[in-house]
């Protein structure tokens, strides 16, 4: 018999929520088609056209600057961010997005971060 077993029904769902979030996290999968742009496997799904992409942005985030594109569509926005994708497999997908996106839709900032990173 276990004695003090509260502390059990705390971890429970803290493990639960953990392992379902790590199982969603590797099932992600971004999806490059000649008509569209597909983002499935995580909690939300997004289906994105290309005719849909308002406008194109890339920040640095946290302490290490790590670069993460932002997609502005007519329904909302998708980030990319280097950190889930290794660094030659970045490179490929903005350059596939470069070749798919109007290059009026990319701003300034976009850019000069990707002149900086050295891409």
């Amino acid at each position: 018999m276990i004695k003090d077993a509260g502390w059990i029904l705390l971890l429970a769902p803290l493990i639960f929520f953990i392992s379902v979030s790590m199982f969603v996290y590797t099932r992600q999968e971004l999806i490059v088609l000649n008509n569209a742009l597909h983002f499935v496997g995580g909690f939300k799904r997004y289906f994105i056209s290309w005719d849909d992409i308002t406008k194109v942005d890339m920040d640095r985030l946290g302490k290490y600057k790590t670069p993460a594109v932002t997609i502005y569509y007519s329904g909302g926005r998708l980030k990319l961010n280097k950190s889930f994708y290794p660094g030659p497999q970045f490179k490929r997908i903005l350059s596939i997005l470069e070749t798919k996106i109007d290059p009026k839709l990319y701003t300034e900032r976009y850019f000069e971060i990707r002149n900086q990173t050295g891409w």
